[in-house]
């Protein structure tokens, strides 16, 4: 959705972008909050995988850190194979 008075024969400024990078980052760390504390801390690597990307993306190291070792949590056997219980 296009801000007020914004059509594709608008030329816009700059401050549009900052806007809707501000906005879309606000977007993402809303996201992980909600959907990190909703995820099963035993479930797959997969999930805590993205979790880590995500945060790297917002800057948020420490998280990132904390999600991307949980990857290794279920890594199992001589082969260090993921098991999922």
């Amino acid at each position: 959705m296009a801000a007020s008075g914004v059509t594709e024969a608008t030329e816009v400024s700059f401050n549009y972008y900052i806007y809707l990078f501000f906005y879309l980052l606000q977007v993402r760390l809303n996201d992980l909050a909600f959907y990190e504390n909703r995820t099963d801390p035993s479930g797959p690597a997969m999930a805590h995988a993205m979790f880590a990307i995500g945060w790297l993306e917002t800057g948020n190291k420490e998280k990132a850190e904390k999600s991307f070792l949980k990857n290794y949590a279920n890594i199992q056997g001589p082969f260090k194979v993921f098991h999922h219980l």
